[in-house]
């Protein structure tokens, strides 16, 4: 492996621990404004774009690592079912909050 691709991978690396760290704060604050009762419908079209953002930015993480074809495409289709089935349930619980 090259020094530069190596550069190149430590970078992306430090790049997805940075959204992660946002995302969990983002997560932290979303849940507060949730027991507050600050949840609106304006607030839930925000949160649903931040996920679809985050998990594209996911995903474009796997297809610039270093891995054979195959494997980015499971990894990629477990990413968009886990993605998917976690969004289903957040959309289930906020009708049952709503409720």
């Amino acid at each position: 492996m090259t020094d530069i691709n190596l550069n190149s991978i430590k970078s992306e690396i430090k790049t997805m621990r940075t959204v992660l760290t946002v995302f969990t704060i983002l997560h932290i604050v979303y849940f507060l404004f949730s027991i507050m009762s600050l949840n609106s419908d304006l607030m839930n079209i925000i949160w649903t774009i931040i996920l679809v953002i985050f998990y594209f930015n996911y995903i474009l993480f796997i297809w610039r690592m270093p891995l054979d074809k195959f494997d980015k495409w499971t990894e990629t289709i477990m990413a968009c079912i886990f993605g998917l089935f976690a969004m289903w349930v957040w959309v289930q619980f906020n009708r049952i909050e709503k409720n």
